[in-house]
């Protein structure tokens, strides 16, 4: 599986980039049953504490611990993938992965708001202190483990280019504003949110700076996926400065 010019034009332009089939049946099938298997005997914790919650409907296991996770990153075609955006030695070893599982809701689309948010900017029903920036991932690999051939299935939501604008208003206005400005940025975002559809065993590239969200799950089924923060080699160096520098840790797509 090789990454085009075309394909990299896309993620440069567009801030994402959807990859079919990238992970075997095989994976797709043991990495559900895994889940499976810990939502029985593990459990979830309604309010719990970290790393095992459910919260609003939404089942999240950060950081999970079981290495065959991270080798639906290492041990796929997606490291390679990423590293052709990054630059070649540029992509650490994925260490762990989150697994997410939006439950269906109640609820119909009429009802239904979309509201992106941008990972680690500070504010109210955050953990990170407001007026700060705290950055831990170059790109997001969202790799998809059920079928979602429609909208409102709990599919992995974007704002095309919205890491183009973001850049020129952290030029502007640095990042200390941005959870306060957000709910008025939203609306001036140069695209509507994309709802990706995809099939299991699918994965989506996002820039770090994309505004994203967890799309409602108006489906009957649980929507199953594993998400995985990607880091450039250079992450603790370059910190913030590539809020206004977008391509600093995408060398492989700077040309076009």
């Amino acid at each position: 599986m090789k990454m085009t010019a075309k394909k990299k034009a896309f993620f440069k332009a567009q801030g994402y980039l959807k990859i079919e089939g990238v992970i075997p049946e095989h994976m797709v099938t043991q990495a559900v049953k895994k889940i499976n298997h810990e939502l029985g005997s593990t459990g979830m914790i309604p309010g719990g504490d970290y790393p095992l919650t459910l919260y609003n409907g939404y089942y999240s296991h950060k950081n999970h611990p079981d290495p065959f996770y991270a080798s639906l990153v290492n041990e796929t075609p997606i490291f390679k993938i990423a590293e052709s955006l990054m630059g070649k030695g540029k992509l650490r070893p994925i260490g762990s992965g989150q697994i997410a599982l939006p439950f269906p809701k109640m609820e119909d689309r009429a009802s239904v708001i979309l509201s992106g948010h941008i990972d680690g900017m500070g504010g109210k029903k955050t953990k990170v202190p407001e007026g700060e920036f705290w950055r831990n991932f170059t790109a997001i690999c969202v790799v998809m483990l059920s079928d979602l051939p429609e909208p409102y299935m709990g599919n992995f939501t974007v704002w095309p280019g919205s890491h183009h604008y973001l850049e020129s208003y952290f030029r502007t206005n640095g990042h200390g504003q941005l959870f306060q400005d957000l709910p008025r940025l939203r609306e001036e975002l140069p695209h509507r949110p994309v709802q990706i559809t995809a099939k299991a065993g699918d994965a989506v590239l996002v820039h770090h700076q994309m505004v994203h969200a967890a799309g409602p799950n108006l489906s009957p089924h649980i929507r199953y996926a594993v998400i995985f923060r990607l880091n450039h080699v250079d992450i603790q160096k370059n910190g913030t400065e590539v809020l206004t520098d977008i391509w600093r840790e995408f060398e492989g797509v700077r040309e076009f």
